[in-house]
């Protein structure tokens, strides 16, 4: 007892508690967790998710890209949204990822935030880059310039993504 009151109670963490440091989660060849056990059960979901996604349907992107994104319209489940813009951040975060879009429709700006895990999200298109140098991981000064910056046009049919919720799968 003499050498735990000797150490201090920072050193000793680790060893009272191990495996709660972010970072470390992980599941053994026996199935058992290691780790963090909420951070393991969504690394487990998010492997489980993506690998049950069509890898053509969803193009990796950047802060800055042109991005169309294809969702399932949660008041009509047969029926379908297709939303693009410029993105202006991603939040990265196992489940909890999620990234914003910014156009301009009518004249308003619209700003869409989506989880990029998301079961309704069928595709998501990268269809090009900004003129803009980015250099930031969040852009949101974008909002107040012309908004020619963040205004993006598209046809659907060109962004080649699934054509009804029964494609998603």
């Amino acid at each position: 007892m003499a050498s735990l009151r000797s150490t201090p109670m920072k050193a000793m963490l680790p060893s009272l508690l191990p495996g709660t440091r972010r970072g470390v989660a992980g599941f053994t060849a026996d199935g058992r967790i290691v780790g963090n056990m909420q951070e393991a059960w969504e690394k487990r979901e998010v492997e489980r998710i993506v690998s049950t996604r069509n890898p053509k349907n969803y193009d990796n992107f950047e802060v800055g890209d042109f991005v169309v994104v294809r969702v399932i319209n949660p008041l009509q489940p047969s029926k379908y949204m297709t939303f693009g813009g410029i993105c202006l951040a991603k939040r990265n975060g196992l489940l909890s990822a999620s990234f914003t879009l910014r156009n301009i429709v009518a004249g308003v700006g619209v700003e869409r935030q989506f989880k990029l895990y998301a079961p309704n999200i069928m595709g998501i298109r990268r269809i090009g880059r900004t003129s803009l140098k980015v250099r930031r991981s969040k852009i949101y000064y974008v909002r107040n310039l012309p908004s020619r910056y963040s205004t993006i046009n598209f046809s659907e049919k060109a962004v080649n993504l699934p054509q009804g919720p029964a494609a998603a799968s």
